[in-house]
């Protein structure tokens, strides 16, 4: 663990937060396109979803029709292949396999910070930085270069063993032979055990190049599922690597494609783009559509928060030149900072909702101009509230006049 303490000025601050609120401006204006293309998506997806459901035909797997020729078909069988995936390096076999990975990790050192930044009288800054060091298992390589302590973590230049992926080049579905659209869905892996027979089946190459390191001691030997290559798999070391392999074998799916001839093919809607959908198991249509309709909304409501969080922090960086300037004494700059997340929030949540009512209006008019209004409404409702307060704080109390009656004083 290290730790470094650093210090900035109050004027570098200021020439920083510059730099800081035009990439917030970027940020802010990027959020726009982001909130009203997301919209247009939804509503192309909805469309294409609408008008498969209504065309969609459930048929037989194992029977090629050919009035069903390029029409929308549902149906559900085993994916399966003939085709033997191997690995030639670790004389990995495998039969009917739809795809086949190999996956090494090595042990390497990785590096973590926390920072705790302390603003100082005077507008400055002094920041705390903690590196932690600790040992993992990672399938990527970590670059200890850039290591803030980098001659007592060093990790090895590259990956000895990389990992590698076999696919099979045709996979059926009952009569049918599958897209490669289809076949990218298929990532179902399971662990292939790894036994002393597989482990006698290693290549003697392979054994001589990872068992001839007499001075490190590492050799390739295999350990619970993994081949392990290192000294001591109980107490591993830096660059030691473990290597274990996966599999899709054959399985149940549900598909919704075109049918051309014996293929199943991506289906091209009269709305425009394509339309294909799949699933594990023995699903119905009906529940197919329902779960991508589901799906889209899921997707919608995702993109949409993300695009008023960009709007937000975007805001957020502007606004922080504000709040750099005010800090000369911390607890103004607190104010600024609260003032300032109200306001940010406040015209994202507006402008988020504008943009996509307008969004709306180009795809779906009623729908569009019901949110317009919805975002007009919070702006006047903001504005009315302001004047409420400004016009109760202006009004001064009526000032009381005695009056004078015989020999006594009445308040009126």
């Amino acid at each position: 663990m290290s730790i470094q303490i650093t210090r900035q000025s109050w004027g570098n601050r200021i020439q920083e937060s510059f730099k800081t609120a035009l990439i917030g401006f970027i940020i802010f204006a990027a959020s726009f396109p982001t909130l009203f293309l997301n919209e247009g998506r939804a509503v192309h997806l909805s469309q294409k979803l609408e008008e498969g459901e209504s065309i969609v035909i459930s048929i037989d797997a194992n029977r090629i029709e050919v009035i069903n020729d390029g029409q929308l078909v549902h149906l559900s069988a085993k994916a399966t292949t003939d085709e033997t995936l191997s690995d030639s390096t670790f004389a990995m076999v495998v039969e009917q396999a739809i795809k086949l990975r190999r996956i090494v990790e090595m042990y390497q050192w990785n590096e973590s910070e926390s920072s705790e930044t302390e603003e100082l009288v005077g507008g400055g800054t002094e920041t705390r930085t903690t590196y932690t060091y600790t040992e993992i298992w990672s399938d990527i390589l970590i670059d200890s270069d850039y290591f803030k302590l980098q001659k007592e973590h060093v990790n090895p230049p590259r990956m000895p063993i990389i990992g590698e992926a076999f696919n099979a080049k045709m996979v059926t579905l009952g009569k049918f032979t599958l897209s490669n659209s289809l076949i990218a869905n298929l990532n179902n892996y399971d662990w292939l055990p790894l036994t002393t027979k597989t482990f006698e089946m290693l290549p003697e190459t392979l054994r001589n190049q990872h068992n001839s390191h007499a001075t490190s001691g590492k050799r390739i030997q295999l350990y619970g599922n993994y081949y392990y290559i290192g000294q001591n798999p109980v107490n591993p070391q830096i660059g030691d690597l473990r290597i274990k392999f996966e599999a899709i074998l054959p399985t149940t799916i549900s598909v919704v494609a075109k049918q051309s001839g014996s293929e199943l093919t991506p289906y091209t809607t009269k709305v425009g783009g394509d339309l294909e959908l799949f699933e594990y198991g023995a699903v119905t249509a009906e529940k197919m559509f329902k779960r991508a309709k589901q799906f889209n909304n899921l997707l919608t409501w995702a993109l949409r928060f993300i695009g008023f969080s960009m709007m937000f922090f975007g805001l957020m960086m502007i606004f922080n030149l504000l709040r750099t300037q005010a800090a000369i004494l911390p607890f103004i700059a607190s104010i600024v900072e609260f003032i300032s997340v109200i306001v940010a929030f406040i015209i994202s949540l507006t402008l988020s909702i504008m943009t996509i009512s307008f969004a709306w209006i180009y795809h779906r008019p009623l729908v569009g101009i019901l949110l317009l209004v919805l975002a007009v409404s919070i702006l006047f409702f903001l504005k009315y509230t302001v004047n409420s307060e400004e016009t109760e704080s202006t009004i001064l109390p009526e000032e009381v006049v005695p009056e004078k009656t015989e020999g006594k004083i009445v308040l009126s």
